[in-house]
């Protein structure tokens, strides 16, 4: 039976070769209007007085979640996408969420965020799933950018949640 590897643990793995011809885009790409299988918005991130898209309930509970917590400085939802060249292979990755906290909260230090954040939002089938792919490209935001790079599910969010409450 697969297992969803630790949130903790993603990112840690490192890239087999230093990827060649980097590139970021910040705030590059626009999440695109459903239809049907997913379900897009915007969420209001009334302390911050802004807007931010996402791509579907799950999404919208982590960034709802994550908005909550004190010492939150910045948020932003497909913050960049990276282009790059891994062992002749290109790399296309936008991330689902960019976080900086100032401190980080205890809830979710234990899940690895740092000061900056990268989170990617899977719920835990596909976390299971794609779990290669996903542990590939955190690592390689890690890489490149030198920022934690976690996965977050359901599950994390729950823990993390009731963490958080006490």
């Amino acid at each position: 039976m697969s297992t969803i590897p630790q949130s903790n643990y993603f990112g840690r793995r490192p890239v087999a070769k230093r990827p060649t011809r980097v590139g970021i885009r910040w705030s590059r790409r626009v999440v695109p209007a459903s239809h049907g299988h997913n379900a897009c918005g915007w969420i209001p991130i009334a302390r911050k007085r802004l807007t931010l898209p996402y791509e579907s309930h799950l999404e919208n509970r982590v960034i709802s979640f994550l908005a909550r917590r004190q010492g939150l400085v910045v948020i932003q939802t497909q913050p960049f996408t990276l282009r790059c060249v891994v062992e002749g292979r290109a790399v296309v990755y936008t991330p689902d969420v960019l976080v900086v906290f100032d401190p980080v909260p205890r809830a979710l230090r234990w899940l690895g965020f740092g000061r900056w954040t990268v989170v990617e939002v899977k719920p835990a089938a596909i976390a299971i799933a794609e779990s290669e792919s996903i542990e590939f490209r955190l690592a390689l935001v890690n890489r490149v950018l030198g920022l934690p790079a976690i996965c977050m599910t359901e599950r994390e969010l729950e823990v993390s949640s009731r963490r958080a409450r006490s």
